[in-house]
């Protein structure tokens, strides 16, 4: 790394931990690992602004190849980066977690190579032109607000590919990648909306998840759809404070074993208010005894049209309103 060799401890705030996994893990550490030339190679040419985002930086509002975290501000020109609070930078990935986290090389490889995505993974590339379109037709579908779909593409964890799909990645708790949620804003001849999940993904390593607005994680709150995820989030995130919303891509009968990272102190299953959703979650209540209780959705068969009825309720004119929306 290029500068003049300081290295200052990360500050409160950073938490780079959140998205890379510790370099002490028994599995991980470099006295039980040993890396391969090509491990290494895609480790060091990975995009600056991924590694910088898994290691707590959010990207500047006004300049865009300024990147910011308590005690640091970034700016990334390619492979290279500098900081301009401690006057030092370098170029690459490794370079960039050292920077961060005040480690050692081999660290910076136990952090960096577990993030690699799954060469079995397909999952569609970002196209930003298509942005607008499939965001406004998600407001239309579901009426997700704009800020939040957004939010969770500035995140990272949601881009529109060149078809027009919605893509929501499916990660673990340490947001390492697992597969993707693919959503078709665009109906079909008879009228529905085509959901998938892209090739190679795994639902029992990772889901589409928006964190908890207080850590720990106390509770996970499980839904059938990444849409769902967001909805539920809106409706109910104050009632709940200190959870993760996750989607389990269609209903499941056993809790997914990749949330017990976070070791949960309740599991509340809000499953679609139909019979496959009450089934799925009686079953997943004799299996996950005695932490998990259901949380039905009310008025509506799930969290999306809730949200939908509750945003064409607000959108009348007052002289327009039918009781029916009191009662």
């Amino acid at each position: 790394m290029k500068g003049n060799g300081k290295r200052e401890t990360p500050r409160p705030g950073a938490n780079p931990r959140a998205a890379f996994p510790s370099p002490n893990s028994p599995a991980r550490t470099p006295a039980t690992r040993r890396w391969t030339r090509e491990e290494l190679h895609a480790c060091r040419s990975q995009p600056l602004e991924p590694v910088a985002k898994r290691l707590g930086y959010r990207q500047h509002p006004a300049d865009r190849a300024k990147w910011r975290r308590p005690g640091s501000i970034l700016s990334i020109n390619g492979s290279r980066f500098f900081d301009h609070h401690q006057g030092t930078g370098g170029a690459g990935a490794f370079d960039l977690v050292i920077h961060a986290r005040n480690c050692s090389f081999a660290e910076a490889a136990a952090a960096l190579i577990p993030a690699l995505p799954d060469p079995s993974l397909r999952i569609p590339n970002p196209c930003k032109r298509q942005w607008p379109a499939v965001r406004q037709r998600l407001h239309q579908l579901r009426a997700i607000p704009n800020p939040v779909l957004n939010a969770c593409r500035q995140h990272g964890i949601l881009h529109a590919d060149r078809r027009q799909n919605a893509v929501f990645l499916c990660t673990d708790t340490r947001r390492q990648t697992t597969g993707a949620e693919i959503l078709a804003t665009q109906p079909e001849t008879n009228g529905t909306t085509r959901k998938s999940m892209a090739r190679g993904s795994r639902k029992a390593n990772g889901g589409f998840w928006i964190p908890a607005d207080q850590y720990p994680v106390k509770t996970v709150i499980l839904v059938e759809s990444a849409l769902d995820v967001l909805a539920a989030w809106i409706l109910i995130r104050t009632q709940h404070p200190a959870s993760a919303f996750v989607s389990t891509a269609g209903t499941t009968n056993q809790c997914p074993k990749w949330i017990e990272a976070w070791n949960p102190r309740s599991i509340l299953c809000a499953f679609d208010a139909d019979h496959p959703g009450d089934q799925a979650a009686k079953r997943l209540q004799q299996n996950s005894q005695p932490r998990t209780r259901r949380l039905k959705p009310q008025g509506a068969r799930d969290w999306c049209e809730i949200l939908k009825a509750r945003s064409d309720r607000n959108s009348q004119p007052p002289h327009d309103r039918s009781p029916r929306g009191q009662q």
